[in-house]
């Protein structure tokens, strides 16, 4: 009887040490451990200081090459919006809001842009806990005024805001703190519960309940695609959305070598994504002398396509989270570098 014990228990063990093996295998796999990176940095950068403020988040206008810089101050509620005219022969950083709101401290923003209507978008965090989004509208003499804020209990943890209306827009939500076993379950399964919310500037829903770690966001110029990064399962998702519900169908992955952190949707419909090549224990927190690597997915919803137009493993320039192209340049940002960087693309 007892052998027969034995051997079931062995063969329990045995299946289960092989299913572990896989699921590690696959994350090593899909986190670019057999990914080679090799310096690559376009010839001509210049860097834009921030005057002492962190880095937080940026959006270009596409149709005007006017890049949107969200900053954080040395004490509370003094961060800021800027703006850098990507177009112009001199690059320097100016105040982008006429006023701002009383106790602001902005974070990730979001840009509307088309056919003339312009709305700025920004999540909130003065009270940590309870984050809000603000909205300002664009002024003639080229500055955004505030113009309204909304408070939501479903703003939970926002990663990202990408608007697709003047009063529409997305949200993705990272998880609330996790104890290090369902971290590392999470991990190996690529399964997270940060979630994706849709507001018609009327109500929120839900538009996808569980990601896989919630990043980025962005739309595509047509507007009928919205693009997620999830960290954890290492990918960029695809779906198709309903414009008037804001629903979601047909999610499609596609596989990136590393963590991807924010995306932007260049105007040709390429996606540019942040990513973190390390090998981590779930998301990692960006560091000093980090690798920065950035790639490119052409053709994203028909047959992607990756390149790395920007790798910097020396330090010069670590850990970027988010990579904004505008024409033949690229401006890419770091909470922590005190500057950001704008490179011209051959």
């Amino acid at each position: 009887m007892w052998s027969k014990i034995w051997r079931r228990l062995g063969l329990v063990l045995l299946l289960g040490g092989t299913l572990l093996a896989t699921m590690v295998g696959r994350y090593l796999f899909d986190g670019g451990l057999f990914h080679v990176l090799a310096q690559h940095v376009p010839a001509t950068c210049s860097a834009i200081d921030l005057g002492g403020n962190t880095f937080r988040d940026m959006a270009v206008d596409q149709t005007t090459g006017m890049l949107y810089v969200s900053t954080g101050g040395a004490s509370e509620n003094t961060g800021a919006i800027k703006r850098v005219d990507l177009t112009a022969a001199e690059l320097k950083l100016e105040p982008a809001l006429s006023k701002a709101p009383t106790n602001f401290t902005p974070d990730v923003i979001g840009l509307f842009s088309m056919d003339g209507t312009r709305r700025l978008f920004a999540v909130n965090r003065a009270v940590a806990d309870h984050p809000t989004l603000e909205m300002f509208d664009y002024g003639e003499d080229g500055l955004w005024s505030h113009a309204a804020n909304m408070r939501d209990t479903r703003f939970q943890n926002p990663a990202d805001v990408q608007p697709v209306g003047p009063d529409a827009f997305y949200i993705a939500n990272r998880p609330s703190s996790r104890n290090p076993v369902e971290t590392g379950m999470e991990m190996l399964l690529g399964r997270n519960k940060g979630t994706l919310i849709y507001n018609n500037g009327e109500r929120t829903i839900a538009a996808v309940i569980e990601m896989a770690g919630a990043g980025g966001l962005g739309i595509s110029p047509d507007g009928k695609m919205l693009y997620v990064t999830q960290p954890l399962s290492r990918d960029v998702r695809t779906y198709e959305r309903e414009p008037l519900m804001g629903s979601m169908k047909n999610g499609k992955s596609i596989k990136v070598p590393g963590a991807p952190r924010h995306l932007e949707v260049a105007a040709d419909g390429s996606l540019w994504v942040a990513l973190d090549p390390q090998l981590g224990w779930g998301e990692r927190a960006p560091a000093k002398g980090a690798p920065t690597q950035i790639i490119r997915i052409e053709d994203p919803n028909t047959d992607p396509k990756i390149t790395e137009p920007y790798v910097a493993l020396d330090g010069s320039f670590s850990a970027a989270t988010v990579a904004v192209p505008f024409g033949n340049r690229l401006a890419i940002g770091s909470p922590v570098e005190s500057h950001i960087q704008v490179c011209t693309l051959p």
